[in-house]
């Protein structure tokens, strides 16, 4: 980074992207405490919860977050801002394409929706009670590795092993792992 060398200060650039990033004090501090405690949990889980900011405030989606929707309107545009900014971070973080140690077309590398996970689970349930297996015991393959959510999502769903790993479909086809759905 440049700095003011004379002074050893930020250069003005520096110091107005680092105040754009933290919210003042005494924007936070002129918050009902509610209001406030809901934009601290927004602010914390961008990296933990499912959907996006525009999912946390649509009714309709499966992950609205109520309290956050009515919280909205009382947010200073400020603040508004800083959750839009964190979304959008958070949304380019999840699209930076992972490392493979093999070809790749960065087309074949999209991650499965977790909603549809939860549309193929009654299907996956169905198959592990006709083999008479819990669902923590149905060996799933899945063979395209993108960046290994398939394992968190059907994870979340009671399937707990799941083959997903980085490795070349295309060789281990030859000699796949031992699965009972692909």
């Amino acid at each position: 980074k440049k700095r003011n060398k004379r002074k050893g200060k930020a250069t003005k650039s520096e110091a107005k992207k680092a105040q754009k990033q933290v919210p003042s004090s005494s924007v936070l501090g002129n918050l009902d405490p509610s209001v406030r405690a809901i934009f601290d949990e927004a602010t914390e889980h961008f990296e933990s919860r499912n959907g996006t900011l525009s999912d946390w405030l649509n009714p309709s989606h499966p992950h609205f977050w109520e309290s956050l929707k009515a919280a909205w309107s009382k947010l200073p545009k400020s603040l508004r801002k800083t959750l839009v900014e964190r979304d959008q971070k958070a949304c380019r973080a999840q699209l930076r394409a992972p490392e493979h140690p093999f070809p790749t077309a960065s087309d074949d590398h999209c991650e499965t929706a977790p909603e549809a996970y939860a549309h193929i689970a009654p299907i996956l349930k169905l198959i592990a009670r006709e083999l008479g297996k819990e669902l923590k015991d149905l060996r799933i393959y899945d063979p395209y590795f993108c960046d290994g959510a398939v394992v968190r999502n059907l994870g979340k769903l009671g399937f707990s092993n799941v083959y997903n790993k980085c490795e070349d479909f295309y060789e281990m086809e030859r000699d796949p792992p031992l699965h009972d759905v692909i």
